[in-house]
């Protein structure tokens, strides 16, 4: 693993093939303020995928040669202004013309809105769009970006999975759905996000310490999935998607449909939805029994604009149903000893699309306000409302045929609303955002399940303030914010002795961040970024009593947990020698003080409902650091070299040990072929690639149930292209994943202590534009 991380870092800078011929293209421009059509020269622009840059002269003027056909995301920004971005599809010479804010032209009349981008310069950032984004629709948001450098998954089985940044998961990982914080259940290992994946035509990851506009507690990061702004001109455009999987036997169908309204320029409308259908999963050498899911879900939005104003609305219905390996829950001691170690799992049985218990159930409902003023020289105001409504409900394997009434029936109400103000600086190098966010949840235990609930009736109430403020020069900028939040949780719940308790917990703190970026010219850019914050202990790390029934194991809270306290910093390097090659390097460094885990308990312990691992909710203080590394390398011809490496360490001061359940040392390496391409086909490639992760030898000794599975290595294939059949384009995307069928168990997977991860599994998606 060390060796392959130090082999990114020597990657050759000095020779480099030439072009191919079809590389001769060239884009050119003129960047114009958008309120009077005055040049903004010393802008700056980037193209992501060919990895090169230029500014603007004094007539706002812009030139970038020798670019190859295809898709080109182009980055744009100028002092005082929000910056933006734009994907073109290059086929010969052009020319564009752009509007900051956020307006885009071509030359010849056809428009197109441009995207604003809300992070700031100064923030390690990484999007995943465009046919990118396409090669993985279907799978979930975690899935998504797990291609990230610093980015894991933390799984329940095959099918449920929640990002992890840094580390770091839960409730330390703000997931923004639309411009609204999403609000479920995300307290437990098991608890995916509620997010339809067809829904995103953008995906952020902020791996950074400057996250203060993003609310109380993301000391991980931040995940953005955003739809594309809604069309403003007449005409009706869609998208089909058709995918099919081999292990399990999943497939899934999603559509999309856009368009205005003659009569009233300006609005727009979206309608999307999706379904989904899998069976078992199936590992190496057996099915893994009971892991089949369903999913529906429906969106819609609407949208209008008329000078200063704009506004939209957004509603999302997501639904889901998933079972739980069914050789997670046992019976008896002396049948669980046995399982967790075991080759193969106690239940096997033939493939099935039945879903039994145990299973889940979730269904989600957003929907979001919101409205854009733009009074001239008043700045810009922004209000934003959404509402969230999650239901949970969880099934056991009962007795007395009390299977099919849920052991844990849950309800989250979230009210939000967030109002923001950028005051205007012309010709100015400041820019500054102020808001204030107000949060109201409400969670209730439907009665009527005949069990003690996990987690207690509680209200949760937060409001908070915060300040941003950026000075940009051409060659650096700096960003500096502070924020201060209050939360009341008002819970009632039963002692031991069936007695109503009401308790009310206050917790409130101050949040601070700055960063600085360097970008002195296109080759290379520097940003450091360092930011404390904290995060109050969520209801369930408090109070969490009984069986959690997808993990397959018993929870016990600790009234007395204090908030987190955290210190991050981050350093980022991206350099370009060459228009072929890119390298990022990121390395940071995270104290939290007073840090929540669980922590495994030394025996299992049996209940009515069977034997069950015991998990403790405590505190330590905690060290975490690593380094992440991502390098682009176009080498000749057609060839290109992706190479990613991302290292972590960890420490529990107080024990003198390593912390629990961190992610391993992992390296990927992937090589692409471009095909020759024509009028009738495009963006044609084959790739293969491998993917190295480590056995996790920094873990505390004789805690867990069972040591740190082995490391393993994982060969992964996939091609693409779009033909072009008659007027109609046609995408198609085949990747299979553990082509070599290995066995292996990840460290990450809560159920590795019964089964292996599923095998060889090769995917087919089919998109159909009109």
């Amino acid at each position: 693993m060390t060796r392959f991380f130090l082999l990114l870092l020597l990657l050759p800078v000095s020779t480099f093939a030439q072009s191919p011929d079809s590389c001769q293209l060239r884009l050119s421009g003129h960047l114009l303020d958008e309120h009077d059509d005055s040049p903004l020269d010393l802008a700056t622009f980037y193209l992501v995928e060919a990895g090169v840059g230029t500014t603007s002269d004094s007539l706002g003027a812009f030139e970038i040669p020798d670019l190859c056909p295809g898709w080109h995301t182009i980055q744009y920004s100028h002092i005082g202004c929000e910056p933006g971005e734009v994907k073109i599809f290059l086929q010969k010479d052009t020319t564009i013309l752009l509007l900051l804010e956020h307006h885009v032209k071509w030359l010849q009349s056809v428009t197109v809105r441009a995207r604003r981008m809300e992070a700031a310069p100064v923030q390690n950032k990484t999007d995943l769009s465009g046919w990118e984004l396409d090669q993985l629709r279907g799978a979930s948001l975690a899935q998504s970006i797990a291609s990230v450098a610093g980015v894991r998954m933390l799984q329940t089985g095959p099918g449920v999975a929640k990002p992890v940044i840094h580390g770091l998961h839960g409730t330390r990982i703000a997931i923004y759905n639309n411009g609204i914080r999403q609000e479920g259940q995300e307290w437990g290992v098991d608890h995916a996000p509620e997010i339809d994946p067809f829904t995103a035509d953008r995906i952020r990851v902020i791996k950074g310490a400057a996250a203060l506009q993003y609310g109380i507690g993301a000391i991980g990061g931040v995940v953005l999935s955003e739809p594309d702004p809604l069309p403003e001109s007449p005409g009706l455009k869609g998208e089909a998607m058709l995918i099919g999987q081999n292990n399990g036997k999943q497939g899934t169908l999603a559509t999309k449909w856009q368009g205005g309204w003659k009569k009233l320029d300006g609005f727009g409308w979206r309608l999307q939805g999706s379904l989904h259908r899998g069976g078992d999963w199936k590992a190496p050498r057996y099915e893994l029994t009971n892991t089949g899911s369903a999913q529906g879900a429906a969106s819609i939005g609407l949208g209008y604009q008329k000078g200063r104003i704009s506004a939209s609305a957004y509603y999302s219905f997501f639904q889901s149903e998933w079972a739980v390996l069914r050789s997670a829950h046992i019976g008896n001691v002396a049948d669980f000893l046995e399982a967790i170690h075991r080759d193969t799992p106690l239940y096997v049985l033939p493939f099935s699309y039945t879903i039994n218990a145990p299973r889940q159930w979730t269904q989600h409902h957003l929907v979001k306000a919101e409205a854009v003023f733009r009074p001239e020289k008043a700045g810009i105001w922004t209000l934003v409302y959404g509402f969230q409504q999650n239901a949970r409900q969880e099934f056991d394997i009962r007795r007395a045929g009390r299977t099919a009434k849920p052991a844990l029936d849950m309800d989250l109400g979230t009210h939000e609303g967030t109002l923001t103000w950028k005051p205007l600086h012309d010709g100015s190098t400041w820019h500054t955002t102020v808001g204030i966010s107000f949060q109201y949840q409400q969670n209730r235990n439907v009665a009527g399940t005949g069990v003690r609930p996990l987690i207690p009736w509680f209200n949760s109430t937060t409001a908070g303030i915060f300040g941003i403020a950026r000075y940009a020069k051409p060659l650096w900028e700096i960003e500096t914010g502070i924020r201060m939040d209050a939360r009341q949780l008002l819970i009632k719940r039963f002692d031991s002795q069936d007695h109503l308790l009401t308790e009310k917990l206050p917790f409130q703190g101050l949040s601070a961040s700055i960063g600085a970026s360097l970008h002195p010219n296109h080759i290379w850019t520097a940003n450091v970024q360092a930011g404390t914050t904290f995060r109050p202990p969520h209801v369930s790390e408090l109070y969490s009593e009984g069986l959690h029934h997808a993990v397959a194991s018993i929870e016990q809270g600790d009234p007395t947990l204090q908030s987190e306290k955290a210190l991050k910093g981050v350093a980022g390097l991206e350099f370009h020698p060459h228009k072929r090659l890119n390298i990022q390097l990121e390395g940071y460094y995270t104290y939290i003080r007073d840090f929540i885990y669980l922590e495994p308990g030394p025996e299992p312990l049996l209940t009515i409902r069977g034997v069950f691992p015991v998990f403790q909710y405590t505190q330590t203080d905690a060290l975490l650091w690593g380094v992440d590394a991502d390098a682009h390398w176009e080498m000749w011809r057609r060839f290109s070299l992706d190479l990613r490496a991302s290292l972590l360490r960890s420490r529990d001061i107080r024990q003198d040990t390593y912390l629990l359940f961190m992610p391993a040392d992992r390296a990927e390496a992937s090589l692409r072929y471009a095909l020759q391409t024509n009028k009738k086909v495009s963006d044609a490639h084959l790739s293969a690639g491998l993917v190295r992760t480590g056995r996790q030898t920094r873990a505390p000794e004789g805690i867990d149930l069972l040591p740190p599975p082995e490391g393993y290595t994982l060969l992964q294939a996939s091609a693409s292209c779009r033909l072009l059949l008659g007027k109609q384009a046609v995408s198609f995307f085949l990747n299979a994943t553990n082509l070599l069928n290995t066995s292996y168990r990840d460290y990450l997977n809560r159920l590795r202590y019964y089964a292996d991860e599923p095998g060889r599994n090769i995917e087919l998606r089919v998109k159909l534009d009109f």
